[in-house]
């Protein structure tokens, strides 16, 4: 009955999810319900490690897809510009959770992947796989996500108006 009950709450919380239009429905709604049922007590259950998997699977065939008609010499690119961009992010996410970690006893490897760079689902699913605390990195990503999505139009409305004085 756990199983079911957290399957249940998934398929509610992705309703839910895409009814608030939240950012990566599929993913956002399932685990904020799943979140509220553990939450709740009303269930201890994980998903099946069959499920993990094939999610893992699906989501690295999503984004292998995107490199389609890429050239070798495109991809190289990418990668150097990527790679160098992710280390700097993964630095000051590792300041910031270092210096967290101190203050709040939040334990680090929740804190890093709160704050790395990756999306919501990529960071979720590693967390799910390594048993971190699923529900705190996904918070973490869908806040940022919202704010955003909700202030750089703002900033794009305030520039606009501005070059428009000048």
């Amino acid at each position: 009955t756990d199983i079911a009950l957290l399957a249940g709450s998934a398929i509610v919380g992705l309703y839910v999810a895409r009814f608030l239009r939240m950012p990566a429905p599929y993913l956002a709604g399932p685990m904020v319900a799943s979140a509220a049922v553990h939450l709740l007590g009303l269930t201890h259950a994980s998903p099946p490690a069959i499920v993990v998997a094939a999610a893992q699977i699906l989501l690295g065939a999503s984004v292998g897809a995107r490199f389609a008609g890429l050239t070798h010499r495109d991809i190289g690119r990418v990668l150097r510009l990527g790679g160098i961009a992710t280390l700097i992010l993964l630095g000051i996410s590792g300041v910031f959770a270092v210096g967290l970690n101190a203050i709040t006893g939040i334990p680090f490897e929740s804190l890093v992947l709160a704050f790395s760079p990756g999306g919501l689902t990529e960071m979720s699913l590693v967390a799910l796989a390594l048993n971190i605390d699923t529900a705190f990195v996904a918070t973490h990503h869908i806040v940022r996500i919202t704010v955003v999505v909700m202030i750089v139009p703002l900033l794009f409305k305030i520039m606009r108006a501005r070059s428009m004085i000048d």
